[in-house]
């Protein structure tokens, strides 16, 4: 290609050449340009399948917006042409999927790209364009002059069913053709190169997995959190540490997900580094595996970003990922409210089925004053009992579920200078007795107003 720049100076012969020269050197630069900013700028932007005509087994693009390598812009309907075609014949092995792909022959710098044609049955596959023989209609957009003839040219675009030869063309997977039974589908998983997450539903779901996960479990730890208020930013220690540290992560981690999930328009290679980010952020606190995603065998968990398999590369690290949550993040396995009940300072609730489980399970009760109330009396007066039995302890000062105060909060937590820690003894007759009723209640005469009474599990 001769990337000279055309000499303009009056009295230039216009040639076509001239023009042809002029445009296609503009596309280049401005594909150089961009491949600087981001060097995977190619692929699918928008797709729409004909599912009933897949059933049908005929592959048909109703529409379909494709950003090629070259910095061209490929639009359907509208500057191109792709014939909806069967693929039985291609589909040689029914147990296999088949791969879907959009061709188109390669600029051909000696000259000869175009072919006239009516329609795109007489177009050959080996020209890169097809120019109709009557041309468009076109305003002048400027002034208001009349309507004029201008031969235009579409992208000669053809599908490609697997390992089938494609001539000349170049070849970009579009789609993925799965056997249900009797029935024919395209393929949820199935990621084709684009320059926009939303044009897969697969990749823009994966995403969205990954930032429900870490959304769910940062709700799950709020109530923990540690403000400047609290004043005891000097006990955070231990577990309460690594606490602090993940809840870090997860204010840094979702807005930026909710950024590339709300945005217009995400790059699957920039929301890929942001998944990259998490994975190695979370891979401080998982001694096998290193920030690039390497365990200590030297196996690449995370692999390298790879435009022609973007669904492996996401599905992976989402993996990794949902691991890492799952596994390293200290906190309790179950949190729940007392509520006040209708005796004064009497609290109950229902315990939740899954955290009745002896011996694998400490229990807490977390007695806490938002506005500074006094709970001096707590650790004396404070009775913990089956709800069916509170009464009982009430009227006959009997003593509750042994508890044992401790100065630190249990494991993943941080300390609060507003809350009390009291650790069950499970082993208690009491406790036993609580556990087959299935309800819990607390009693503290004189509770402050704004007390809450908290039960936490946590895994031994």
């Amino acid at each position: 290609m001769n990337d000279n720049p055309v000499f303009w100076e009056h009295g230039v012969f216009l040639q076509p050449q001239h023009f042809q020269l002029e445009y296609i050197q503009n596309v280049r630069r401005t594909a150089a340009a961009l491949a600087l900013l981001n060097p995977y700028l190619w692929g699918v932007r928008r797709l729409e399948v004909n599912e009933n005509a897949v059933a049908n087994g005929v592959f048909e693009a109703v529409s379909m917006e494709l950003l090629l390598p070259s910095g061209e812009w490929v639009s359907l309907p509208g500057n191109a042409w792709l014939q909806p075609r069967p693929f039985g014949q291609a589909w040689t092995n029914p147990e296999a999927p088949l791969t879907v792909y959009a061709g188109i022959a390669e600029f051909r710098e000696s000259g000869g790209n175009v072919v006239r044609a009516q329609s795109p049955d007489e177009a050959p596959e080996n020209f890169r364009y097809a120019a109709p023989p009557e041309p468009d209609e076109v305003p002048d957009y400027y002034c208001s002059g009349p309507e004029m003839s201008v031969s235009t040219l579409r992208y000669n675009m053809r599908l490609c069913f697997g390992e089938e030869e494609g001539g000349a063309l170049w070849k970009m997977p579009i789609a993925r053709l799965v056997r249900d039974g009797e029935r024919v589908r395209l393929d949820e998983r199935m990621a084709p190169p684009c320059v926009d997450i939303g044009a897969s539903p697969a990749l823009h779901r994966l995403v969205h997995d990954v930032s429900d996960t870490l959304l769910s479990r940062n709700r799950h730890l709020d109530e923990y959190k540690i403000t400047t208020n609290d004043g005891n930013w000097q006990g955070i220690q231990g577990h309460g540490a690594v606490l602090i540290a993940i809840l870090g992560l997860l204010g840094r981690s979702i807005p930026e997900l909710n950024r590339w999930l709300s945005a217009p328009n995400a790059h699957p290679w920039e929301v890929y580094g942001s998944l990259c980010r998490i994975a190695g952020e979370l891979s401080v606190f998982a001694p096998d595996m290193s920030p690039l995603g390497e365990t200590r065998q030297g196996a690449r968990v995370i692999p390298p970003y790879d435009h022609t398999d973007l669904y492996g590369c996401f599905s992976a690290v989402s993996r990794v990922i949902m691991r890492l949550v799952d596994t390293l993040v200290m906190g309790p396995q179950f949190i729940f409210d007392l509520e006040p009940a209708a005796s004064p300072g009497v609290f109950s609730a229902v315990m939740p089925r899954g955290a009745l489980s002896a011996g694998s399970y400490d229990y807490w009760l977390l007695l806490r004053s938002p506005g500074g109330g006094d709970l001096a009396g707590a650790p004396a007066l404070g009775k913990l009992a089956p709800s069916s039995e509170i009464s009982d302890l009430m009227t006959q000062a009997l003593p509750g579920v042994r508890m044992r105060r401790s100065e630190q909060p249990p494991m993943g937590l941080p300390r609060r200078g507003d809350t009390l820690y009291f650790r069950i003894d499970s082993n208690d007759p009491l406790w036993r007795r609580l556990e087959a009723d299935g309800e819990i209640s607390y009693m503290l005469p004189g509770a402050p107003d704004d007390l809450r009474v908290q039960i936490t599990v946590v895994e031994r």
